[in-house]
């Protein structure tokens, strides 16, 4: 693999970029520190060959992710359909790749310029296994043979003037996300769409929960101006189910403790709106702890694999970001409501507010099925629409 020189280094020119970071790293090194190096360990080392037998160049990693340039958008996509072929055999890391070209600016070491920030947003929006590119990237390979690809549609990403098309790699075990499984940084939609789509979550919630609210009470008690001994924030749940379509329950099961712990006295509870905001964010937990203000954060993943849920979630030092206690659960589904009130007792108990083990026991459960319908729909229109 050819180094380029320092003068080659400091032009502008066409190159084709391949962005690519491991999903949830964050929740996985929480989780198991061992296993999380393990999987870092595996795509540094399969990427680096994958890239020199391409004729290609890392730029920089940057912690769990890496930027590589190539000459071709041939070489680059060749490059990665190895790469993340070779994550999804054991151990599977949970690897996202976005693909752009265009001009690019070489500078000191490092690239620069539009194709770069469009290659970054595609990457960051997909999930686990898949390979996203973008209309122009896919010009210049649909006509090989040994690719196939299938359109997602148009995405307006913020800072980008137009539209973008963004098409997934299809191939043995990559994975082809779904519209709605997609984040990014997207352009706000129109004020009267918004508007129009606020119904829709609105009459789920008055037809199918009565009087149940999405807001968290916790969202109004953070705003006093209270002094707390002790203070607790949820960072937004890693999704690891198979198909990476839930967050939506993860997200109930972290607001409805939010509001559990909201009613219990002695303990400011940052809300939701706040605390989901530093998911994926390149921020250490003393960071995140000073920022919301809190002596304790929560984070951690779960798994739903047909009517079986499985929470696994670390209390953590907001000073030192060391793990206090972890905690693991499994369930049905069906008993959802009542993990999340086991959990904020013994979460309590752990950061010395002392609360019996029957503290919710005049607690009113909705239906579970008109409760995720509800909050599907909330996910997806947040996604959508407020994002």
């Amino acid at each position: 693999m050819r180094k380029l020189t320092q003068k080659e280094r400091d032009k502008r020119r066409l190159a084709a970029i391949l962005f690519a970071d491991i999903a949830g790293y964050t929740a996985i090194m929480q989780e198991d520190e061992k296993r999380g190096l393990q999987l870092l360990h595996k795509f540094q080392t399969v990427l680096q060959e994958a890239v020199k037998n391409s004729n290609g160049e890392i730029i920089k990693n940057l912690g769990d992710g890496s930027i590589c340039v190539f000459p071709t958008a041939l070489s680059c996509v060749e490059c990665a359909k190895v790469v993340q072929q070779a994550m999804l055999q054991a151990p599977e890391v949970p690897l996202r790749i976005g693909l752009h070209e265009g001009d690019v600016v070489f500078k000191g070491g490092d690239i620069y310029g539009d194709t770069v920030n469009v290659a970054a947003r595609i990457e960051s929006m997909g999930i686990a296994g898949n390979v996203l590119l973008s209309q122009s990237f896919y010009q210049k390979v649909k006509n090989q043979a040994a690719f196939n690809f299938q359109s997602l549609g148009h995405f307006d990403f913020k800072n980008v003037t137009q539209p973008v098309e963004v098409y997934a790699l299809k191939g043995a075990g990559l994975v082809i996300p779904q519209r709605h499984q997609l984040k990014g940084k997207f352009k706000e939609k129109s004020i009267f769409k918004k508007a129009v789509l606020w119904l829709l979550p609105l009459l789920l919630i008055a037809g199918g929960i009565g009087g149940w609210q999405h807001f968290s009470p916790a969202d109004k008690l953070a705003e006093k101006p209270i002094e707390y001994a002790n203070s607790i924030a949820f960072i937004q749940l890693d999704d690891l189910s198979p198909t990476q379509d839930q967050q939506y329950i993860g997200d109930a099961i972290v607001t409805e403790m939010i509001s559990l712990m909201g009613q219990i006295p002695n303990l400011k509870v940052i809300g939701h709106n706040s605390s989901f905001y530093f998911k994926d964010k390149e921020l250490s937990i003393a960071e995140i702890g000073k920022t919301l203000n809190v002596n304790y954060i929560v984070l951690g993943s779960f798994a739903v694999r047909g009517e079986n849920l499985k929470l696994h979630l670390n209390l953590l030092d907001a000073i030192t970001g060391e793990i206090i206690k972890p905690f693991r659960r499994e369930s049905s589904l069906d008993d959802m409501f009542y993990v999340q009130e086991n959990l904020a007792v013994n979460l309590a108990n752990q950061i010395k507010i002392s609360i019996k083990e029957d503290f919710f026991k005049n607690q009113e459960h909705p239906k579970k099925e008109a409760y995720l319908l509800t909050q599907k729909a909330w996910h997806l229109f947040e996604e959508d629409y407020l994002n």
